[in-house]
């Protein structure tokens, strides 16, 4: 329900191009343009982004600059012919070896194949907090108890465990 764009009656309107422009117009006005048939937006079910079972991620070895400088120096290169080896600059190996970068994943795995070391690690994704069954029947279980009973000076009881 709303005015007529053109003369202003009340009621049901429809859309009509009327000398170039889309206009909201009465029935008794459509033949002064052209009826166009708008149709109604689709409702879209909603697709989660999040993949079902989480990847590992690939990750830099935290002590890459350590390995690269001892790899390079165990070979009995120095950091001008590691780049030339690699087709890297000798800048980039000093920066790396002093830890000031880290290297991409390409750039790692070409360290990896020159020295034949693992530079890649794969981290698997936290998926929270897991549930663990404790069998109050095994035998490390009291000992478990007692050690943290005195680690934070309680009694073994509080556990409900007999002292």
């Amino acid at each position: 329900m709303g005015d007529c764009e053109l003369c202003g009656h009340e009621g049901n309107l429809i859309s009509a191009i009327v000398e170039g422009a889309l206009l909201r117009i009465c029935p008794r006005c459509k033949e002064y343009g052209d009826v166009v048939s708008i149709p109604k937006p689709k409702s879209f079910k909603r697709v989660s982004t999040k993949p079902l079972v989480k990847e590992p991620e690939e990750t830099i070895a935290q002590d890459f600059a350590i390995q690269i400088k001892r790899h390079r120096e165990k070979e009995g290169l120095t950091q001008k012919e590691l780049g030339e080896n690699i087709n890297e600059k000798e800048s980039f190996i000093h920066q790396l070896e002093s830890g000031h970068l880290t290297p991409s994943l390409v750039q790692a795995q070409k360290f990896e194949r020159f020295f034949h070391i693992t530079l890649i690690e794969n981290i698997e994704p936290y998926d929270g907090p897991k549930k663990v069954n404790i069998n109050f029947k095994d035998k490390g279980v009291p000992f478990l108890i007692s050690t943290l009973a005195i680690f934070f000076n309680i009694s073994p009881k509080y556990f409900g465990a007999k002292p």
